[in-house]
């Protein structure tokens, strides 16, 4: 553990102590509590429907309902298409600004593309 300095200065000139925006600090601090209260809520709620056969079987029926899954379906289109041309929009203007955005959103867009073919195909298989 005492070389570990010692390489650091060696390969970046660093004393190998990193310093966090305090920014980012909140933001991971934020969605670490927003995470873990959304938790609890819905494991309470969950307990509660386990508990009550009525309120669990209409959550089972709307959940089954085919209507509110292909409403689901249509949603998630849509939101898909406009997260896409979100992407391309960012990626062409703020490109002008900023050319690592090409980069960074051409990866994620691809990183959809790939996530997409390869589901579209296991799942043709599968059904």
């Amino acid at each position: 553990m005492q070389a570990m300095p010692g390489m650091m200065k060696n390969m970046g000139g660093q004393s190998g102590v990193n310093k966090i925006n305090e920014h980012m600090i909140s933001t991971y601090a934020g969605v670490g509590s927003g995470i873990m209260t959304a938790a609890v809520v819905l494991w309470i709620r969950f307990q509660l429907i386990l508990k009550n056969p009525k309120k669990l079987k209409e959550m089972r029926l709307s959940n089954t309902d085919e209507r509110n899954q292909e409403i689901g379906k249509k949603a998630y289109r849509f939101a898909s298409t406009g997260l896409i041309m979100a992407l391309y929009l960012i990626c062409l203007i703020g490109g002008l600004w900023y050319p690592v955005l090409i980069s960074v959103v051409g990866i994620l867009m691809w990183i959809f593309l790939l996530t997409y073919v390869i589901s579209y195909k296991v799942f043709e298989r599968k059904m």
